[in-house]
C-alpha cells in the first residue's frame, strides 16, 4: 500500500500532485515514485552510445542465436536525446515458436550516477517490461539498447511484435513513439505466416509481410472493429516465398478510412492468422 501513490490529482500527473491511490501498484505508481526519487538537480543518465535524428521509436533487433537455440533480442530506443525517463512495453510472441527465458537491463543502462528500476514478467505468450531512471528530472541520454531479452527457439521461423508501448518524460508526460517488431527471415519459409504490420501505428501507409512454404491460394483482408470488411488486399494464388504488400488506409471503394483499430487476416490452406493494426491520423 505504501507504493500505491499514483495517479495524482494533477491533470498531467505531475510529481507535485497529491497522490490518488487506485488500489493497484503498477506503472503509474512507478513513474510518480521515480520522479520524486532523490530530489536532485536535473541531469541525464545513463548515456547511451548513439545519437539519432530519427523520430522517437522502439525497435526489436536480433543480437544472435547460439547453436543450441538460445536467442538474444535487444529492445532498442531510437531517436531519443534526453526525453525519455520511463518505459512500459508489452511484447507478444507465439509459444510454439519461442520460449521466454529472461530479460535484463543492457550494460549501457547500468550507471553509478542513478539507479534504473527494471521489472519484467511473462505469461508464456507476452512479455511485459517496465523501467524508469530514478531521480527528479533524471532522464536517459541518447539512443541504444535499453534491455536484452532471451528466448529459446522452438522453430526455424519466429516473430516478436509490440502489443503496446508507453514512453514517459521527466514530468510524466506521454511521449509519442512508433514501434517496429522483428521477424526471422530464413532463406526459404517453412510455414504460412502473417507478420505484424510495420510501422504500427501508421499514417497513412503500412507494410504487411507474409510467407508461403508452397504455392497456394491466399486471401488477406482488412476488417474494422465491428467485423465489417474494409479492404481485400490479396485473393489469388501466391507462389512460395516471402511477400510484402502495402495497405494505404483506404477501403475497397478507394475511400480513406478513419483513425482506429483494424484487423488484418490471412487464410491459406488450413492456416488462419490475424494481426491488430492502429491507424492514427
Amino acid at each position: 500500500n505504501q507504493c500505491d501513490v499514483g495517479p495524482t490529482v494533477h491533470p498531467d500527473d505531475h510529481r507535485f500532485g497529491l497522490p490518488l491511490p487506485d488500489a493497484y501498484v503498477q506503472f503509474e505508481d512507478l513513474m510518480i515514485f521515480a520522479m520524486n526519487y532523490g530530489r536532485v538537480s536535473p541531469r541525464v543518465v545513463p548515456f547511451l552510445p548513439e545519437e539519432s535524428s530519427k523520430a522517437l521509436s522502439l525497435e526489436l533487433a536480433e543480437i544472435g542465436v547460439t547453436d543450441d537455440g538460445v536467442l538474444e533480442m535487444a529492445l532498442r530506443l531510437v531517436g531519443n536525446a534526453t526525453e525519455v525517463k520511463g518505459a512500459s512495453v508489452l511484447l507478444s510472441y507465439d509459444s510454439s515458436e519461442l520460449e521466454y527465458v529472461s530479460s535484463r537491463l543492457s550494460g549501457d543502462m547500468v550507471s553509478p550516477l542513478a539507479p534504473v528500476f527494471f521489472w519484467h514478467e511473462s505469461d508464456g505468450e507476452t512479455v511485459l517490461i517496465d523501467l524508469a531512471v530514478l531521480g527528479t528530472d533524471v532522464t536517459v541520454g541518447g539512443s541504444g539498447d535499453i534491455a536484452i531479452l532471451t528466448f529459446r527457439t522452438q522453430a526455424d521461423e519466429y516473430a516478436i511484435g509490440f502489443d503496446s508501448a508507453d514512453l514517459r518524460g521527466a514530468s510524466n508526460e506521454v511521449l509519442g513513439v512508433s514501434l517496429s517488431g522483428f521477424e526471422s527471415r530464413p532463406e526459404f519459409p517453412t510455414a504460412f505466416r502473417l507478420v505484424q504490420n510495420s510501422p504500427n501505428p501508421f499514417n497513412p501507409k503500412t507494410s504487411i509481410a507474409f510467407t508461403t512454404p508452397h504455392e497456394s491460394h491466399v486471401a488477406i483482408r482488412v476488417y474494422d472493429v465491428t467485423g465489417r470488411l474494409v479492404r481485400t488486399l490479396v485473393d489469388e494464388s501466391i507462389e512460395a516465398g516471402r511477400h510484402e504488400i502495402v495497405w494505404n488506409g483506404r477501403n475497397d471503394r478507394n475511400e480513406s478510412v478513419g483513425s482506429g483499430v483494424y484487423f488484418c487476416t490471412m487464410e491459406a490452406d488450413e492456416y488462419t492468422g490475424s494481426t491488430k493494426m492502429l491507424l492514427m491520423k
